[in-house]
């Protein structure tokens, strides 16, 4: 068996992601609650201390609501 030295502090599934990508993505799947969930997600990464991922979503919900 292979040992992963994996730190969940430098893991992100959003890495490298673009984010006009994302904000058409969250956009069709929730519509007028895109904002919403982009919070949830930031909230939400940065709850488990993903830092990367809160950047990554709360950057996405501020271009949703236009800050």
């Amino acid at each position: 068996m292979v040992a992963l030295d994996l730190n969940s502090d430098d893991l992100s599934v959003w890495s490298g992601m673009d984010t006009d990508e994302a904000i058409q993505a969250v956009t069709g799947l929730y519509g007028k609650e895109a904002a919403t969930a982009a919070a949830h997600c930031a909230f939400a990464a940065r709850m488990d201390g993903r830092e990367e991922d809160y950047q990554f979503w709360f950057s996405i919900f501020q271009k949703l609501i236009g800050a």
